[in-house]
Parts: C-alpha cells; sequence; structure tokens
C-alpha cells in the first residue's frame, strides 16, 4: 500500500537513461496478450520499459491475474513500470464491464474486502505519463 499511495498523480518517463520504451494499453484482462507482450519484447528491465495506458480489467477472463502481475511488475522495477488509470480503473465501471463479476466468481466469500482494495488501488494510480 506504502508503494501505491506515494506514487505521484503523474509519471515521469525519462529516455535519457532507457534503452526501449513499450507503450501498451487496453489489456482489459487479457493475461495471454501481456504475456505475449512481454515474451516479443522482454521483461521490465532497466533497459525495458513500458508505460501501460490504463484498463487493465474488464471484458478480459484473467482481469485479476492481469493487475496483479502489472502492480508486481511496478514493485519490481519501480523505475521501468508506469501505470496509468483508465477509465476501467473505476469501480462503477467494473460494475458494469465484467471486473465485478470475475471476483465475484473467483473470490465469492472474499469479494467485499477485495473490491474495497482495488478500488483505493485504482484511486491511487497515476493520470498519466509524460514521457520525453
Amino acid at each position: 500500500r506504502a508503494i501505491l499511495k506515494s506514487l505521484p498523480n503523474f509519471n515521469h518517463v525519462d529516455l535519457t537513461y532507457l534503452r526501449h520504451v513499450f507503450v501498451v494499453g487496453d489489456l482489459h484482462g487479457q493475461l495471454a496478450d501481456l504475456l505475449h507482450i512481454f515474451n516479443s519484447n522482454g521483461l521490465p528491465s532497466t533497459d525495458n520499459a513500458y508505460v501501460f495506458n490504463g484498463d487493465f480489467v474488464d471484458r478480459g477472463r484473467n482481469s485479476v491475474e492481469v493487475i496483479l502481475l502489472l502492480l508486481v511488475a511496478l514493485i519490481l522495477y519501480p523505475s521501468s513500470v508506469f501505470l496509468n488509470r483508465g477509465n476501467h480503473e473505476d469501480i462503477m465501471v467494473t460494475v458494469r464491464y465484467g471486473f465485478f463479476n470475475e471476483l465475484n466468481q473467483k473470490y465469492r466469500t472474499r469479494k467485499a474486502p477485495l473490491i474495497d482494495l482495488f478500488k483505493d488501488i485504482f484511486s491511487w494510480l497515476p493520470l498519466y505519463s509524460y514521457v520525453d
């Protein structure tokens, strides 16, 4: 929580120290797509930075796995992984488009605290990234 709460409202991605920057958008719970992106371009590292432009959840079948993998990557590589909040990182949108239902199906008895946790996590994510 401390790492996520300390994130700024926007990310500054400084190209001076990065060899590659990959911008990824709209994963929508597609874990296979995220794994393909990492397999094709390499995992996040000091050479490979990733800017994820929101919409991590909803529509796909693996939204939980996608957001957890991205959060782990952010924690392990804070200077190489940048997560931006999209319109689907909003609890009202997740109710309509599937993330809420996925939490209900996968974690029936424990969904309430998870919904609260993800609501907080989403609110702490930066709104945009500035790349220069």
